[in-house]
């Protein structure tokens, strides 16, 4: 499962593209470039190792009353599914 992850985060276009248009901002062209993307990477992949490990296993455990049974899972895409359509009329008023 890990080395799939693994694949699947490398070979996503939309993490290329993002990484692609977020970490140049961040290099400076007159100092040597390996370092800066050494530690700009590490950075990236700490944050995002300690936000998927704490955050979403805190609340992956306060939803896990809601995935035991059909009736809980219901409620669950429905409440998800309020949410994102929700955030879709928002953001097709505001803009």
């Amino acid at each position: 499962m890990f080395q799939r992850g693994v694949w699947v985060n490398l070979l996503n276009p939309k993490a290329i593209v993002f990484f692609l248009a977020f970490m140049p901002q961040f290099i400076r062209p007159e100092q040597p470039l390996i370092p800066q993307y050494l530690i700009l990477s590490t950075t990236i992949v700490f944050i995002d190792i300690c936000v998927m490990w704490f955050f979403f296993a805190l609340a992956a455990r306060s939803f896990q009353r809601f995935t035991h049974n059909e009736h809980g899972q219901k409620v669950l895409n429905r409440t998800f599914g309020v949410l994102f359509m929700s955030v879709g009329v928002l953001l097709a008023v505001i803009h």
